[in-house]
């Protein structure tokens, strides 16, 4: 990855912060990009590095960006994908700026999973967007944490579940049972691929089928055997790579040739 020419950008957002993004150009000229957005409190230089040598090897423009309330980007608050999907067509519409003419795939994991997935239920999507790529992400927030509440500490999801949502919407303005990725998912327009690790025990799979399930536009669902949370590359990267090769090649404006 050192080796691959980057540079960046900032952008600014529809509520006015500046967020940062790292621009890596395709090694000959192409039409497709893919926008990644990475997993809570991580960055996509640790989320999606390993599989940055495949996008490079496909041909594709790829962008990085840094999450809001993220080090690098200004913001007090995550909104868990409220504001973050709104961030990603700011995104789009910068690659549209700088490369016009690109097919644009969104591809998150884990929380940056549910900021692409909010993103198919907006009103406005900008027409370069042609699919998702969703990896580990949940249904609906409150869900995910009165899961997490009972598995990952094996307490009672009340009262802490709703206090902690009392408090989000008092100072972060977001509820957490709002925006949440299934209700979005449910009006959706944009094909998406949903990836998830059978094994996955901090988003349990059956969530991610749960949007798979719900999804109203053309959807493909890959499950890959034995993966953890958001190990699914590692596990099986040439099942994944196919999976993703395929979708975007499927949906895609004047694709690559190989």
């Amino acid at each position: 990855m050192e080796t691959l020419e980057k540079s960046e950008h900032i952008i600014e957002t529809f509520d006015g912060i500046k967020l940062k993004g790292y621009y890596f150009p395709a090694k000959e000229d192409s039409k497709i990009t893919i926008i990644c957005s990475p997993s809570h409190r991580s960055t996509c230089f640790n989320d999606f590095s390993a599989i940055l040598s495949f996008f490079n090897n496909k041909n594709y423009n790829v962008l990085f960006t840094v999450s809001r309330a993220h080090i690098g980007s200004e913001g007090n608050y995550i909104t868990l994908g409220k504001k973050e999907s709104k961030d990603l067509i700011r995104w789009a519409e910068f690659i549209n700026n700088k490369t016009p003419g690109q097919s644009i795939f969104i591809y998150g994991a884990n929380l940056g999973a549910v900021n692409a997935m909010i993103l198919t239920g907006l009103d406005y999507i900008p027409s370069n967007i042609k699919g998702v790529i969703s990896d580990s992400g949940y249904s609906r927030a409150y869900d995910f944490l009165l899961y997490q509440i009972r598995h990952e500490y094996n307490l009672s999801p009340y009262p802490t579940v709703p206090i902690a949502n009392w408090f989000a919407k008092k100072i972060a303005k977001v509820n957490f049972k709002e925006s949440s990725p299934i209700d979005c998912l449910q009006k959706s327009t944009l094909p998406v691929l949903f990836i998830h690790g059978n094994k996955d025990q901090f988003v349990p799979t059956y969530m991610g089928d749960a949007c798979y399930r719900a999804c109203s536009s053309p959807k493909k669902l890959l499950i890959i055997d034995d993966a953890p949370h958001i190990q699914s590359y590692f596990i099986n990267p040439e099942k994944y790579e196919e999976a993703f090769d395929d979708f975007v090649n499927e949906y895609a404006v004047n694709q690559n040739k190989d």
